[in-house]
């Protein structure tokens, strides 16, 4: 499993994206389509207008050989689980699942960085984050482990 984090500043552009390539899973504190999750993101991420970069994308991908492995409660547990990781889970956010029941199955997360305090989830050190992420689920859902350097 692959997991790659951006802090972004054009996530109307990546939830438009993701329900172009998708179809959405689940959301937290946001409802409807990108247009509608984008004007509730907005409105959150308006909190703090010192943050540029206030919002996440995040895409998760499982290995070819581990197609079928995953249902869509587990695609949204995983969301779930990697949103309390990184530090957004009562942020508003929208995961979406791209190429289902392919090869390159993988899920989109895009994420206000914006927390209640108004304050920007912190996004250093997010790779030793993903990587540490990625071994717990592959373990977890008997996934091909990768190797950590």
């Amino acid at each position: 499993m692959i997991a790659k984090l951006q802090s972004i500043s054009y996530f109307q552009n990546a939830l438009s994206y993701c329900e172009r390539g998708g179809e959405i899973l689940t959301s937290n504190n946001c409802l409807g389509n990108s247009a509608a999750i984008s004007l509730q993101m907005e409105k959150n991420n308006n909190l703090n207008d010192k943050c540029i970069k206030n919002s996440f994308h995040i895409k998760i991908r499982i290995a070819p050989e581990d197609k079928g492995k995953l249902n869509t409660k587990d695609w949204i547990d995983i969301s779930n689980k990697y949103a309390e990781k990184i530090g957004f889970q009562k942020n508003p956010y929208a995961v979406y699942i791209h190429e289902e029941g392919s090869d390159k199955e993988h899920i989109h997360i895009v994420a206000s960085r914006i927390m209640e305090n108004n304050r920007a989830v912190k996004d250093n050190y997010t790779h030793y984050k993903n990587m540490d992420f990625c071994r717990e689920i592959e373990k977890k859902y008997n996934l091909r482990e990768v190797q950590r350097v």
